[in-house]
């Protein structure tokens, strides 16, 4: 079937602007029936008026209707979904928290489900990342999309409290945060004894090799990290200690040394509260400590040049400490106690630890006791 035009054809307009032709029901008034049904024109050429009878006044169908009237005027229908003036810019809010992924904007004038107008998700599959959200110290995942990872915690303490530090071991912090001069450094950890939050600050061991660089003077313990953190022989340097003192609670633990083959017992713990420590650049002083065994010994520190017990430094080979006569608990001593020097502690059979043990409830052997046969034994650790 061939289609051909009507000259009665009417323009019907869509909703989107894209017209489309439909023959109207008006006749063509002698062109042969209706357009309806938009089939060939009737007659044959030579049935169509001439130039003559048009010029004296014949009507030809075509112009059979008045400018104005109905059946000649276009018809526009306009169909189509409501449209708005300005739409809204959202973003794909995958992880729901209330943030989206920029890189992929929706102009729409009704906010669909999963979108959201708030941009800048730095990552869009972490509910807990967003710009602005929360940050504690001591992680290493930017959380709040500023292009920086969270400042370090000031102490073991406060890295426990962030929720980034649960467990015993090494970990960097800042002790006077990022706002002051002190570089970060590592530091080792204890994460669960007594609820966990302990800075080491010093640990001694029963080889004197390794003990042997703590011997030092006041200069040096106050202004030189020795040894690792992590294992062996070790001080953070004094300047240090009284940044790390925001409870004032201090904890002593002492691994004693079996007599039979010389490995360690398990862990006796001592703890101290109110002691308050200062420390200048002419010397060291701590006050108010309270505690069940003598954690101290006196209240003034005293290295190999500076306090009041030198000798118990130099001539006992020990290492700075608060010594006062010398010391129920040593870091490190000699004299009569042992051939070299060893750490040692006086009360483990007298005074129970903070758990209620004593030596035998640590140790499967007796402990190394001083040559002396005094009530000193001696550690293969104490921190």
């Amino acid at each position: 079937m061939r289609w051909g035009w009507g000259l009665g054809a009417v323009l019907v307009v869509s909703a989107c602007g894209q017209g489309e032709i439909r023959a109207s029901d008006t006749d063509t008034a002698g062109l042969g029936g209706t357009s309806s049904t938009m089939g060939p024109v009737s007659g044959s050429p030579s049935s169509a008026p001439d130039a003559a009878s048009t010029a004296s006044g014949a009507t030809s169908p075509a112009s059979a209707t008045e400018p104005g009237d109905s059946t000649s005027d276009p018809v526009v229908e306009t169909t189509g979904e409501p449209s708005c003036e300005v739409p809204m810019t959202l973003y794909p809010d995958e992880d729901a928290d209330g943030f989206g992924d920029e890189s992929e904007p929706l102009q729409s004038c009704t906010r669909p489900a999963g979108y959201t107008p708030e941009a800048g998700d730095c990552d869009d599959d972490d509910p807990d990342v967003y710009p602005g959200a929360p940050e504690r110290c001591g992680g290493t995942v930017d959380l709040d999309c500023d292009d920086a990872v969270p400042a370090l915690c000031t102490s073991c303490a406060d890295l426990l409290t962030s929720g980034n530090g649960a467990r015993d071991g090494v970990y960097t912090i800042d002790v006077d945060s990022e706002r002051g001069p002190k570089a970060p450094m590592q530091v080792y950890c204890d994460q669960t004894t007594s609820g966990g939050g302990w800075t080491l600050v010093q640990r001694t061991v029963w080889d004197p090799a390794l003990t042997d660089a703590l011997q030092t003077t006041y200069l040096q313990w106050r202004t030189l990290s020795i040894g690792d953190p992590g294992a062996g022989a070790y001080r953070m340097r004094g300047e240090l200690w009284d940044d790390l003192q925001g409870l004032f609670d201090h904890m002593l633990r002492v691994e004693l040394r079996r007599s039979d083959d010389g490995t360690s017992c398990m862990p006796l713990f001592y703890f101290g509260s109110n002691g308050v420590l200062d420390v200048t650049a002419d010397g060291a002083n701590i006050t108010g400590m309270v505690s069940d065994v003598s954690i101290v010994n006196a209240t003034e520190f005293s290295a190999t040049d500076v306090g009041p017990a030198t000798n118990c430094v130099n001539d006992g080979n020990s290492v700075p400490w608060f010594f006062g006569a010398c010391c129920s608990t040593c870091p490190r001593y000699q004299g009569s106690y042992w051939n070299e020097a060893h750490p040692m502690v006086s009360y483990v059979n007298t005074t129970p630890d903070g758990f209620g043990n004593l030596e035998p409830d640590v140790c499967s052997a007796p402990a190394e006791p001083a040559i002396n046969a005094s009530v000193f034994r001696g550690a293969n650790t104490m921190e």
